[in-house]
């Protein structure tokens, strides 16, 4: 049987055999993942807010055709380098727990194993809250400060938690919101949800779901992180929670990883260059942002916090009137600063019609990576149940398509993401011998973001926008 850290670099070695480290969309300080002999459009604008971030955005074409219905534009934000000086800002965290019938036997005892983990890895002056969840929530932990003396905290956590009935997200939800809304001035301010079900108790909306975890960004700065455990899982709706939330959604097949993944967590809760920070895109003349929630002249997407050195891509489909000018895409950042006060940053992309121009190397490679995660991610899928020979026709069909699309841009511009299709179609047979598991291709540097999922809406501007920016474990 395997352990969750062996699990974890298992996972690791075979993604990066697939190459799939460059689909991150998250990435470290450095040159934002620039491909030789593919400039950057000279359309792109960038402003620096003193001392804080900076942003980008690129057209995947800054000329379209009159009849053109869409195009996507690439947005940049990027933190400078982490300061001699910065210091973590202590946190308040609520660890929200599924402790419903269906979570009886291992996955109770590897939730209970994880949360004693994460309870000696929190530092002193953090603030610890527990939520169990199942017909009803309880609060098992409300905010304690975390010193020297854990010990008292491990017993209550084993003393408190047990397993219940029903599944309830939505009461646990409501109850770690409750919590937080009381956290002291200046703590960061998380959620981390872990269930193995699908809700069938109070709330079971997914918009309003959503919209509860959306609010409590909005006014609260609150973070909410999913962690969804085994085949039974409602994916759509933790996916959206986090999103609304702006935290990130885990996919884990084997429980024992859960410790893993707060790990994860933890990692995002480092010093920040901006403790909130929203992405805000208005649409050119007579056209629209494609947001999941309909076309909007204005579309606004929460990014929660960013770490110093970090750098964040997030692809805008735009919707357009053909024929009508089109002076450009204009976006701001909007955040708040570690010490306090806010701060903004702007920068905007020409945007004409014409003769078409010919496609953005750096936009049409970054789709092409977000693309073939989603791709492959299904691909693995078909493979653990089964069906080998689908898989190998849909990841077929993709490379065919990526051939196609190598004609219309420099040479060598895709060819990373042939490969990785080219090497998991050469390796689908070991994947289901060995049973192997890697739904969703895009592990990030210890962070997920769910920007994608915001054009879950837009099929018909592009099915690109379909697939979500997961992190997953076996």
């Amino acid at each position: 049987m395997w352990s969750g850290r062996d699990a974890v670099m298992t996972v690791l070695a075979v993604l990066v055999a697939l190459g799939a480290v460059v689909a991150a969309v998250v990435m470290p300080q450095g040159d934002g993942g620039q491909v030789p002999g593919v400039p950057m459009a000279p359309e792109k604008g960038s402003v620096r807010a003193a001392g804080g971030l900076s942003v980008d955005v690129v057209m995947e074409r800054s000329v379209v055709g009159a009849e053109d219905g869409s195009v996507v534009a690439m947005v940049e934000v990027s933190a400078p380098p982490k300061p001699a000086d910065a210091v973590r800002e202590p946190v308040s965290i609520a660890l929200v727990i599924d402790v419903s019938s269906s979570m009886a036997g291992n996955k109770f005892n590897n939730a209970l194993k994880a949360v004693h983990g994460f309870v000696d890895r929190l530092g002193e002056g953090d603030r610890l809250s527990v939520v169990a969840f199942s017909t009803q929530a309880v609060t098992v932990l409300d905010g304690v400060l975390v010193g020297e003396d854990r010990q008292r905290l491990h017993e209550t956590v084993d003393r408190s938690l047990a397993v219940d009935s029903w599944t309830c997200l939505s009461c646990g939800l409501e109850r770690a919101y409750e919590v937080l809304a009381s956290a002291p001035e200046g703590h960061q301010r998380r959620v981390v949800v872990l269930s193995d079900g699908e809700a069938n108790r109070g709330v079971l909306d997914q918009g309003i779901l959503e919209s509860m975890a959306r609010v409590a960004q909005d006014r609260s700065m609150i973070t909410t992180s999913t962690i969804g455990v085994g085949r039974a899982i409602d994916g759509p709706v933790l996916a959206s929670v986090s999103s609304g939330g702006a935290g990130a959604y885990y996919f884990l097949r084997n429980s024992a990883s859960v410790g893993d993944v707060l790990g994860l967590e933890m990692a995002q809760m480092e010093a920040a260059a901006a403790v909130s920070a929203t992405l805000v895109v208005h649409a050119p003349v007579d056209g629209s942002v494609a947001w999941a929630n309909g076309r909007l002249k204005r579309g606004d997407l929460a990014l929660g916090r960013l770490l110093w050195g970090s750098k964040r891509r997030i692809l805008v489909p735009v919707a357009l009137s053909p024929g009508h000018p089109a002076p450009g895409v204009e976006v701001e950042v909007v955040f708040e600063r570690p010490g306090g006060g806010q701060a903004r940053v702007e920068a905007m992309a020409e945007l004409a019609f014409g003769l078409p121009s010919q496609p953005n190397g750096q936009v049409s490679l970054e789709i092409a990576r977000r693309k073939t995660s989603h791709v492959i991610d299904q691909g693995l899928m078909k493979v653990s149940s089964g069906d080998v020979g689908g898989a190998r026709s849909l990841l077929a069909g993709w490379k065919a398509q990526l051939e196609a699309l190598e004609g219309r841009l420099e040479e060598g511009v895709l060819s990373g993401e042939r490969l990785r299709v080219e090497e998991t179609l050469g390796n689908l047979e070991t994947f289901a011998d060995n049973a192997v598991e890697l739904q969703g291709a895009a592990l990030l540097n210890g962070a997920c973001q769910n920007e994608v999922s915001r054009g879950v809406g837009a099929e018909a501007i592009n099915p690109l926008f379909l697939s979500q920016s997961e992190v997953s474990l076996e």
